[in-house]
């Protein structure tokens, strides 16, 4: 076996596990995520431990109905004319499925630990619970998320993706001379799409700090964006050590490891800081995008 030929297969392993990780169920069963996104409530039979009702007590139920109430609100804000179910699921962080076509109402995940007395959480988790801004902001995320489709469009760039990636692979497989072609321009549109899904989850960010807004200054809900993803960061170290697989999933310091589809928790950050700059909202009614700003203030300094 030559060089050229082992260069070959690592090139193809390294396209295969960029795919899978990160469109595995675009792979693997299309139908599912179409009729999840469709029919989220249908999502609830992938998944383990979600929202056991013998869990509940009076307080948690309290909890559950405020938020609901907060997301009834949310919607009516941002033009969503839909129910949504909240549900807890442990292990998990703030997400959402389904959208504004979904048929049957979209869902709404809330950690756990959010809903459950304190004295039944660490000391360590209860340092990380987030306080009503935090949430406020977090659920306002998810309601933007449902209000752009956003689980629709990544389940289809997904899907094309894999499907496009697949036929050039086999049809391409008796052919090497097109083989590194053929998988440098997989990596190179799969990677693009990551880019692209990642800027969504930017721009949500922003549109949910400026939902807060209304009712923060804007520097201050900026603040609370920032304190709420650098708790649920601390909040990822605990999963590390007690989820099925935490360690594979994270890393020491917190971080999702296969997640490409959505911005590291450093390039977060960075947005929201420069977010925060007294002249944002100035320059940015102006017309200026988040990533300009940033490059302004680099040129001034």
């Amino acid at each position: 076996m030559n060089v050229n030929t082992i260069f070959q297969i690592g090139t193809i392993i390294v396209t295969s596990i960029d795919l899978v990780s990160d469109s595995f169920f675009a792979i693997v069963s299309p139908v599912q995520k179409v009729a999840c996104y469709t029919f989220p409530f249908l999502e609830t039979f992938f998944q383990s431990k979600v929202d056991p009702k013998d869990e509940y007590d009076h307080e948690s139920l309290v909890k559950k109905r405020k938020y609901t109430n907060l997301v009834k609100k949310l919607c009516k804000d941002h033009g969503i004319n839909k129910s949504i179910n909240i549900y807890h699921k442990k292990y998990n962080s703030f997400s959402s499925v389904g959208g504004r076509l979904s048929i049957s109402s979209p869902i709404i995940y809330v950690p756990s630990e959010q809903l459950f007395p304190k004295e039944e959480l660490s000391l360590k988790q209860t340092k990380n619970l987030l306080d009503e801004n935090e949430i406020e902001y977090q659920l306002t995320r998810q309601v933007v998320h449902l209000k752009n489709n956003t689980d629709l469009v990544k389940t289809i760039t997904k899907i094309g993706i894999s499907l496009i990636a697949i036929s050039a692979l086999v049809f391409f497989s008796l052919s090497s001379g097109y083989l590194l072609l053929v998988t440098a321009g997989v990596i190179g549109v799969n990677h693009l799409a990551n880019k692209y899904f990642q800027n969504l989850e930017l721009k949500v960010d922003k549109e949910a700090v400026d939902s807060l807004s209304k009712k923060l200054s804007h520097s201050k809900a900026v603040t609370v964006a920032i304190s709420s993803f650098e708790k649920l960061k601390e909040e990822n170290k605990i999963k590390r050590q007690r989820a099925f697989l935490g360690k594979l999933q994270y890393t020491t310091d917190g971080v999702e490891r296969f997640n490409f589809s959505s911005p590291s928790n450093k390039k977060r950050l960075s947005h929201l800081q420069n977010m925060k700059a007294l002249y944002y909202p100035i320059l940015h009614n102006l017309g200026y995008s988040i990533s300009s700003i940033a490059n302004l203030k680099l040129k001034a300094g």
